[in-house]
């Protein structure tokens, strides 16, 4: 059986293709034996693409060139997570999506949370936000308890805990466009605004995320897959957040789209002193932005790693072990081509 491999994973293309066609607007700029392309790429948009990559085996991290100073675990935790539990119930049968969860995670720092699909990562997500109540357990944000939150309440604790879901053309009101969306949410959480503050606002957001304020008369179509999620970004920090849950955030981009769109996280935590529970399956991802990484199998935390010394702590659970063998690696080094400037 013959094999057309479509994907903007390289790792997988250089794993499992003989032979490889380069695709640019419309156009093959590079074809031949995959090993011989990747290796020695002549088209400059080739050689974009393998700099945009996250190789496991390079352990690249964006801290490489910046070191932060690594928080002390002796402060409160933003968020504090204990013995979490919640299951649904499936053709009669009881489904434990989270099973006994326990983490903190501390103001300023960016957490990994890797694992399988079905494994519990968003249903987790979502009992932070408050979007599902757990059958069991304590969510506390800045040592308040987010279960007794009802009502009014709730809704002041809203704008502070925020979440960039993984496809942002779900996320964005098709029939809305992107200023009146940004003025509603404005009007709802920040009723004394004037008109003329909630625009200057939502200018200034759109900005951060290095995006024109023309795109405020625009609707969601009228984007590319990159721009439309800097804009789910930017509603995101239109409430100045401290906490924001990522969900897959860039697994549906390209990877050129998604290097620029992690530089963009790493490069709005520094503006605006920002926390990440960052969610994903791809561990390299989740490695390169995280100071903290937990590893997550059946709907328990199963292993922690910490970033330290430019380097990742060993995976000590047979799960982590199994993850980090399954990862599509490069039959050949592409360090040449790797010049990045984090």
């Amino acid at each position: 059986m013959a094999i057309l491999l479509i994907s903007h994973d390289l790792a997988v293309v250089a794993e499992r293709s003989d032979h490889v066609l380069i695709m640019h607007e419309g156009h093959i700029v590079e074809q031949g034996p995959t090993a011989q392309v990747l290796a020695s790429p002549q088209a400059s948009y080739t050689r974009q693409l393998i700099q945009a990559t996250l190789p496991i085996e390079l352990n690249l991290h964006y801290q490489q060139s910046e070191p932060e100073t690594r928080r002390t675990e002796s402060t409160p935790p933003l968020l504090r997570v204990r013995n979490l539990h919640k299951s649904f119930s499936q053709k009669n049968k009881i489904q434990r999506a989270v099973d006994g969860v326990s983490f903190d995670l501390y103001a300023g720092e960016s957490l990994g949370l890797v694992g399988a699909s079905g494994c519990g990562k968003s249903t987790l997500s979502r009992l932070i936000m408050r979007l599902y109540d757990p059958d069991a357990g304590e969510i506390h944000f800045q040592g308040q308890p987010l279960s007794a939150l009802k009502g009014a309440s709730l809704q002041t604790l809203r704008p502070r805990i925020q979440m960039v879901f993984q496809d942002p053309y779900g996320s964005l009101n098709p029939r809305t466009s992107v200023g009146k969306l940004f003025d509603q949410l404005q009007r709802l959480h920040y009723p004394t605004r004037s008109r003329a503050e909630r625009y200057q606002h939502s200018c200034t957001m759109l900005d951060a995320v290095r995006m024109s304020s023309q795109s405020l008369d625009r609707y969601p179509h009228e984007f590319s897959g990159g721009q439309r999620q800097r804009i789910a970004i930017a509603r995101a920090l239109l409430l100045q957040p401290e906490l924001l849950i990522c969900d897959e955030p860039v697994s549906a981009l390209d990877v050129s789209i998604q290097e620029r769109i992690l530089d963009l996280f790493v490069g709005l935590k520094k503006e605006f002193n920002l926390s990440y529970l960052f969610i994903s399956h791809d561990l390299a991802v989740v490695r390169y932005i995280s100071d903290r990484l937990l590893v997550m199998h059946e709907g328990k935390i199963v292993d922690t790693h910490h970033f330290e010394n430019a380097q990742w702590s060993a995976p000590q659970h047979p799960y982590t072990r199994r993850l980090m063998q399954a990862i599509a690696r490069f039959p050949f080094s592409l360090a040449p081509h790797l010049e990045k400037s984090f």
